[in-house]
């Protein structure tokens, strides 16, 4: 999934791609994820299609897709490497 255009999925009852338009990454995870990270915008929805956390660049294309195993330490990895903080 990683270097591939994102497909336009629902997040919270509104398109990925309408989240894309302000510019930052967007963030879907299957489940509500902690984070304090104003450059990015998080969204919770489930599809069983997609990995539990797929972090999309501004360009709608894949940064990072968690594994079957992931774990919040990796998810801060992604975040960290793909967006980070200024």
């Amino acid at each position: 999934m990683v270097g591939r255009r994102m497909p336009d999925i629902e997040c919270d009852g509104k398109r990925l791609y309408e989240r894309l338009r302000e510019g930052k990454f967007v963030l879907v995870t299957a489940v509500p994820v902690e984070m304090d990270r104003p450059d990015i915008v998080h969204t919770v929805d489930k599809h069983p299609e997609l990995p539990d956390a797929v972090l999309v660049r501004p360009d709608g294309y894949v940064a990072w897709a968690s594994g079957p195993d992931a774990e919040r330490l990796e998810l801060s990895a992604a975040i960290d490497r793909w967006s980070p903080v200024a």
